[in-house]
C-alpha cells in the first residue's frame, strides 16, 4: 500500500483497501485435511494458532524463548493446539522454540506458497514476526498479531481498525532503526508474552485465563 502512493503522480486513483489472498474451496479442503493429520485429527477438533517465529532479518526476530512461552500459555490456559510455521533456512529457528517450551507443538516444514496459504487459511488465529508470513495472514483474513521491532508499523502494518489485526511492539525509542542485524534487539525484548497475549485475544475474542 505504501509503495502505490507514487501513482499520484501519474492521477492514478487506487483504493484504499486492504491485500487478498483468495483460496480455491479445493484448496480450502487440503488445508483443513492438513491439520486434520497431526495429532490424530485432535487439530481439527481444537482452536488452532499458528506462530511464525522465522525471519530473514535477525533483527525482526522476536526471541525463541518468548514463542515458546506463548506456545505454553495458549495450550494450557485456551486449550488452542498450537502450529509452528517453517521457511527456507528456518529450522534451527523453530527448532530453538520446541526446546524453549513444554508446549506440545507440531511443525509445519516449508511448503510451496499456496500450501502454506491453505494451511493459514484453515487456522484460528496467526502471531508473526514481521514479514511475508504476516501478509499473507492478514490478507487471507485469519485473526493476526504481528510482532515489530526495527521497522516502521505506518508503513508494514496499515491493518489496525481495518479488521482483526493487532500490533505488538514498535514503541522503542531506538526504533524504527531499519537494520538487519542488531547485538542487543531492545526493541523486540521490550514486547513481552503478555502483550501478545493480550492483543490475541482481542483479535479473537478468546477470554485469557
Amino acid at each position: 500500500m505504501h509503495h502505490m502512493y507514487p501513482l499520484r503522480l501519474l492521477d492514478v486513483s487506487r483504493e484504499n483497501g486492504m491485500p487478498r489472498v483468495y483460496l480455491s474451496e479445493k484448496e480450502r479442503e487440503w488445508g483443513r485435511s492438513y491439520l486434520a493429520s497431526f495429532n490424530r485429527g485432535d487439530f481439527a477438533r481444537n482452536r488452532v494458532v499458528a506462530l511464525h517465529p522465522g525471519g530473514t532479518w535477525q533483527s525482526k526476530r522476536w526471541p525463541p524463548v518468548r514463542f515458546g512461552e506463548l506456545a505454553r500459555r495458549l495450550t494450557s490456559s485456551s486449550g488452542a493446539r498450537v502450529l509452528l510455521l517453517t521457511g527456507p533456512g528456518e529450522e534451527t529457528i523453530v527448532r530453538e522454540v520446541r526446546a524453549a517450551t513444554t508446549a506440545d507443538v507440531e511443525v509445519m516444514p516449508t511448503r510451496a506458497l499456496r500450501e502454506t496459504a491453505a494451511v493459514i487459511g484453515a487456522c484460528d488465529a496467526v502471531v508473526s514476526n514481521d514479514g511475508g508470513i504476516l501478509h499473507l495472514s492478514v490478507a487471507l483474513g485469519v485473526p493476526t498479531v504481528g510482532i515489530f521491532g526495527p521497522t516502521e508499523p505506518d508503513i508494514w502494518f496499515p491493518y489496525e481498525g481495518k479488521g482483526p489485526f493487532e500490533l505488538a511492539g514498535g514503541g522503542e525509542d531506538c526504533a524504527p532503526c531499519h537494520r538487519h542485524y542488531c547485538s542487543h534487539v531492545k526493541c523486540l525484548e521490550a514486547v513481552d508474552v503478555d502483550e501478545v497475549e493480550e492483543r490475541l485475544s482481542r483479535v479473537t475474542g478468546w477470554r485469557r485465563q
